[in-house]
């Protein structure tokens, strides 16, 4: 258990990250809480719980295993069709997870290369409209849960 339970509370493991928007699911304790939305704020290592600002206007400590993202993302070798281009920024794949997820009317993203750490330029569209390229360009679609 010891280093399963470590891991299962390190929240970059389980793949959250700062302003994703989540669900809460699970609790046992205030059960009222489970299916309410918000958007995680910040880790707190000390009390291994994310920081999570509800939609009601109000913050809670949650465990890792009590979130889950509103999100799933695809990822398909090609990029998306001319136009309804909502945004472009250079940013890190991560953290084009996060401002895709925060942007209601985002479908997905592309970029030109293949998976990296580094910061590439993003391109954030309001459609989805795959073009099938496979050798430079790499598209991630949002899809609900």
């Amino acid at each position: 258990q010891g280093q399963h339970a470590v891991n299962a509370l390190r929240p970059e493991l389980r793949g959250l990250r700062r302003g994703l928007p989540i669900r809460v699911h699970g609790l046992t304790g205030a059960p009222e809480y489970n299916g309410a939305e918000g958007t995680l704020v910040r880790w707190d290592a000390a009390k291994e719980r994310w920081q999570v600002r509800l939609k009601q206007g109000f913050i809670k400590l949650l465990k890792p295993e009590n979130l889950e993202e509103l999100y799933t993302w695809s990822v398909h070798k090609g990029y998306m069709a001319p136009g309804d281009i909502l945004l472009r920024e250079k940013m890190r794949i991560d953290e084009a997870l996060v401002k895709c997820a925060s942007l209601p009317e985002c479908r997905g993203f592309y970029f030109e290369g293949g998976l990296t750490e580094d910061a590439v330029e993003i391109l954030f569209t309001s459609k989805w409209d795959l073009v099938p390229e496979g050798r430079t360009w790499l598209s991630y679609r949002k899809e609900e849960r």
